[in-house]
């Protein structure tokens, strides 16, 4: 991670980008968490062996968002803090008509054109997703500045 809070990696035609995980991370599952009563018995155990097992193995925590960019799409991996529940989106790249820190909101606003216009990463400082949305943009537009211009077809 570099001092901007994310790290840039370049493997192939595809740059990734990945926004660690705040700790300490220590995920509940949602379907625990929606046994209503049974949640007071089931968390702690689940607490508890996880920990146990989190001691012994020391895993690596995924990354909080991971966007991968390549030249012909964005896909973008969220995980949540709080129930490490993944969620998944595909975009096109060149669809992409807002890529910013939420005006109105905490996190980041994405609006891809005729797919969606939604609020991600509204737990992440301010700072962290201006700079996060700026390095976006600037891979952006090195994939639009790669691709060779389209030429008209020649006509009869």
């Amino acid at each position: 991670m570099d001092a901007r809070g994310f790290t840039v990696t370049r493997e192939d035609d595809c740059v990734k980008v990945a926004v660690p995980m705040p700790l300490p991370y220590f995920p509940i599952p949602s379907t625990l968490v929606a046994t209503e009563l049974f949640a007071i018995i089931l968390v702690p155990l689940w607490a508890l062996g996880a920990a146990i097992v989190r001691a012994i193995t020391k895993p690596e925590p995924p990354p909080r968002a991971l966007f991968e960019i390549d030249a012909e799409k964005l896909r973008l991996t969220l995980v949540a803090h709080d129930s490490g529940d993944r969620s998944s989106f595909e975009y096109d790249r060149k669809g992409i008509a807002e890529l910013r820190k939420n005006r109105f909101d905490k996190g980041l606003w994405l609006r891809v054109r005729g797919v969606t216009m939604d609020g991600h990463l509204d737990d992440l400082d301010d700072g962290l997703i201006v700079a996060l949305c700026d390095e976006l943009w600037k891979i952006i537009r090195e994939f639009d500045s790669e691709s060779p211009n389209d030429e008209p077809a020649d006509s009869v």
